[in-house]
């Protein structure tokens, strides 16, 4: 679709990418940018490999005709690099997951130090196997410190004023935000009127992982792109190749997690232990987690053939990710939030992965 539009100068100002973790919006949205701002003439408008200057920078996430706003989280890739240790030849990987780290931090000084050290780590060209541990832990420890954080009013302030300045001939200027549902209201409301004025030329695009956490103003201003969730095999596929490593979400077995759901609500007891061992084995996130990859998983199966399902799944996602919020960010009672959920949804869920 966005290759249409684009052949067509048909391309909105504000795009909305939505859809679930790890299904490629952010890369897209690179992607994107480099089309509208490649200086080959003859790779203009189209897919394909291209190293020159404009391209590169954007690649490398130092484009000036990007202005970057990120929440998002790197959790997930970050225990992906300590399940596969460093080598040399994915430095570039590397570097690159640093610099989306740097872009999550770069809007307040918190993290400052660490900020500073991440900075120094991405510009070295030798030593980083021997930090590698040290970078690892730095950024898991950031990752978890900033769950809940907002992209505050000042952030769209500079979108507005990185908006205002003149592109040269041909380039265009683009607002990359992902994580926009950690706008607040303050914030949102300064990007509606921002998105209601947006200069000639200039492309705004907001990632989520949540539609419905934004403004309903926002997104009826925005032309909406849903991402589906990548096939298991793909997926797996990519990991192995980026990584080395297999994903070890299927660790999370069924048998494990859902022995005593379908018995809910006839055995509530049996649920409960369940809940039990879950809690006090520190696997709650996990199990969520898996839970939501088993859904999704399910997704490209059942679209083009019921949408009645489809939405039923994605409700059943929603519930998923706002349990897992109430516990990391609102320190909910793990066993109650886990019960509640399952003896609400248990019973859906185990139609759409057994």
């Amino acid at each position: 679709m966005l290759e249409h539009e684009l052949a067509g100068d048909r391309l909105p100002q504000t795009l909305l990418f939505y859809g679930p973790e790890g299904c490629g919006k952010f890369l897209t949205a690179l992607e994107l940018v480099k089309l509208l701002n490649c200086q080959d003439t003859q790779l203009q408008g189209s897919r394909g490999s291209c190293s020159c200057p404009s391209c590169t920078a954007v690649q490398n996430l130092v484009s000036r005709n990007i202005f970057f706003i990120s929440k998002a989280p790197l959790t997930r890739i970050f225990e992906l690099w300590k399940e596969s240790g460093f080598t040399e030849k994915r430095l570039p990987a590397l570097r690159f997951d640093l610099k989306r780290v740097l872009l999550t931090i770069s809007d307040g000084g918190r993290f400052s130090r660490e900020y500073e050290a991440l900075q120094e780590l991405v510009r070295m060209q030798k030593g980083v196997e021997e930090r590698f541990d040290e970078i690892l832990e730095t950024v898991l420890s950031m990752s978890t410190a900033m769950e809940g954080s907002i992209i505050g009013i000042d952030s769209i302030r500079e979108v507005q004023r990185f908006l205002s300045l003149k592109s040269g001939e041909g380039e265009h200027r683009c607002v990359i935000i992902d994580g926009a549902e950690h706008m607040n209201v303050e914030a949102s409301n300064c990007f509606l009127k921002i998105s209601e004025d947006t200069p000639a030329g200039a492309v705004i695009i907001l990632i989520t992982t949540r539609r419905e956490s934004i403004q309903e103003t926002i997104r009826s201003r925005c032309r909406a792109y849903r991402f589906l969730p990548l096939s298991e095999e793909l997926s797996t596929e990519i990991v192995r190749d980026r990584f080395g490593v297999l994903p070890k979400t299927e660790s999370f077995s069924k048998p494990l997690y859902y022995r005593d759901m379908a018995a809910a609500p006839e055995d509530p007891h049996a649920l409960n232990r369940t809940v039990k061992e879950i809690a006090e084995g520190g696997d709650a996130i996990p199990f969520l987690d898996y839970t939501v990859h088993m859904l999704q998983r399910a997704i490209p199966e059942l679209h083009g053939r019921s949408i009645d399902e489809v939405q039923d799944i994605e409700g059943l996602l929603k519930r998923a990710d706002h349990v897992k919020t109430s516990i990391v960010q609102f320190h909910a009672n793990v066993e109650t939030a886990l019960t509640d959920f399952l003896l609400s949804s248990g019973k859906k869920i185990l139609r759409y992965i057994s």
